[in-house]
């Protein structure tokens, strides 16, 4: 009797996987042959996003300030994906610049169904004594040029009479709480500025009737590269970002399991929207 019930129960768990996976599978198909544009593609993140949806049948327009022999790697790579890559250059803080290239997505790609919004910077910055040219850069780069890719995606999705679209934002665990290390304190503020912006235009597309989703996905400390460059240039600059960085004994995400997530929201059913995700690894005190 026992085994019988268990032997149920497990083809009933297997059974559920199976239609859990069909229906991912299903929504995420939608997107086949739809055009992504990626901010920030140069970066960990962005690039890995870029190969995980040319390798899903997406069309990919890899958007960072200059091509780097990575991406040409990357280009090459994904020759004989299901979905193509393309390189435009833009800097996405310069409002002319952006406009620019979302025109150029309409005209050559069919527009934009996708907006994934990578590109961000982080700089040492204190509120009581940081320099003003790092708190410009990081608004100008992680709040502004988000902001403008944001609205210049909306207006691509509208003028291509797109059904439905996704925008997400790469934020971070410090768009909802505040360290102790100073020279984070201005990087955090841009993020709560990003956490703000994605909520903004949820409204704002609800009221409009725009059939868009808007996701942003905040991890904590992840293992891009981003924090060694911080302090480039300064003296004891390598002492500086261990100060900064978590402890050993905390371990990082890796540019995986943020790209994962992202794949898991854009595969959720017309219907349903994720708005916000926090991610950490287990056990992080951070």
């Amino acid at each position: 009797m026992w085994a019988r019930l268990l032997y149920e129960a497990s083809h009933r768990m297997c059974t559920s996987r199976s239609l859990v996976r069909d229906m991912s599978s299903s929504c995420i198909m939608r997107w086949l042959g739809k055009t992504a544009v990626v901010t920030g593609a140069g970066g960990a993140i962005g690039s890995l996003a870029c190969k995980k949806l040319a390798l899903l049948g997406m069309n990919v327009v890899a958007v960072d300030l200059q091509k780097s022999k990575a991406m040409e790697q990357l280009e090459a790579e994904l020759q004989n994906a299901a979905g193509r890559l393309y390189f435009e250059s833009c800097n996405i803080t310069d409002d002319k610049s952006v406009a620019d290239l979302f025109c150029k997505v309409d005209e050559m790609y069919q527009g934009a169904s996708v907006c994934l919004c990578c590109a961000g910077i982080a700089l040492p910055g204190s509120i009581m004594s940081g320099e003003y040219k790092n708190w410009r850069s990081q608004m100008d780069v992680n709040l502004m040029g988000m902001t403008l890719c944001s609205r210049e995606a909306i207006s691509s999705m509208s003028r291509t009479g797109k059904e439905e679209g996704h925008i997400i934002h790469i934020g971070s665990v410090s768009g909802h709480r505040v360290s102790e290390k100073e020279d984070l304190h201005f990087y955090q503020v841009t993020k709560h500025a990003v956490s703000t912006l994605g909520e903004a235009l949820r409204l704002e597309m609800a009221v409009h009737g725009c059939p868009f989703k808007i996701t942003q996905i905040c991890p904590g400390y992840v293992d891009t590269g981003l924090w060694d460059t911080m302090y480039k240039g300064q003296e004891g600059s390598e002492q500086k970002v261990k100060d900064i960085k978590p402890s050993s004994t905390d371990k990082l995400l890796d540019a995986d399991d943020v790209v994962n997530v992202v794949l898991f929201c854009i595969a959720t059913p017309s219907h349903v929207v994720i708005n916000d995700i926090i991610m950490r690894t287990m056990g992080t005190t951070l």
